[in-house]
């Protein structure tokens, strides 16, 4: 596990991962470093995940990728 901060973390969305599987998270959350996409899940998962940049969703659609 890392314990450097990651430098953006997007949370409280509908997650919309588009990968093969097409998973989506209704309260979800990713993680970006380095500008790749680091982990994707539930946000309750993300809530110890130190951010340099964190992005309150606020409800709406997180859609990595676009």
């Amino acid at each position: 596990m890392q314990t450097n901060p990651v430098d953006l973390k997007i949370t409280n969305g509908l997650l919309l991962t588009m990968n093969g599987a097409d998973d989506q998270y209704t309260e979800g959350a990713l993680t970006v470093r380095d500008g790749r996409i680091e982990a994707v899940g539930e946000a309750q998962d993300f809530l110890a995940v130190a951010a340099r940049k964190t992005i309150d969703a606020k409800g709406g659609i997180i859609m990595p990728g676009l």
